[in-house]
């Protein structure tokens, strides 16, 4: 799969645009490489990763449903490790920090829509990465105070007010 081609989708049966620009591959850089030099070359102490490729996530998870979202947690831990050789080779010592969903953390059942799961499920098949983010953003707009529309893993029935939710994505 290529930034910037085509690619056939045998699930589906269709043809769909990859998103991006491959260029980097004819001019033979590494996007990631050139994101930590370029924050080098800026005199920045850290790179910032955000990771929400939901129409990945969606075009490969597995199954019938719950989802199997294995690739994307491949693919995101893929992405960190490539960035963590990029600083080690350009400015050691530099950081990694990420901002990630507040649905990130939830080990649950995946339905798809969304990157539920994606940092704890990273973290359980690669557990070194635990250490390579000096800072984790949880984004909690995806968290309510209306209970119709609460995400609290701990706590499924409507005893799970949005300063428990805060509280379960911060821990």
């Amino acid at each position: 799969m290529t930034p910037g081609t085509t690619f056939f989708d045998s699930k589906t049966g269709r043809t769909e645009p990859v998103p991006g620009n491959g260029d980097y591959l004819t001019l033979g850089t590494n996007p990631y490489r050139d994101y930590v030099q370029l924050s080098h070359d800026l005199g920045l102490k850290a790179v910032d990763i955000d990771y929400e490729e939901i129409w990945y996530s969606d075009a490969y998870g597995t199954g019938n449903g719950p989802y199997d979202n294995s690739q994307v947690i491949y693919k995101f831990g893929g992405i960190i490790y490539d960035l963590q050789d990029a600083i080690n080779d350009i400015h050691p010592g530099m950081e990694i920090e990420t901002a990630v969903t507040a649905q990130g953390a939830d080990d649950g059942n995946w339905w798809g829509g969304n990157m539920k799961g994606q940092v704890v499920k990273t973290f359980k098949s690669f557990p070194d990465l635990k250490n390579a983010f000096s800072n984790i953003q949880v984004m909690t707009y995806d968290l309510s105070s209306n209970p119709k529309y609460h995400e609290c893993p701990e706590d499924k029935d409507e005893n799970c007010p949005l300063n428990k939710q805060v509280e379960f994505y911060m821990n």
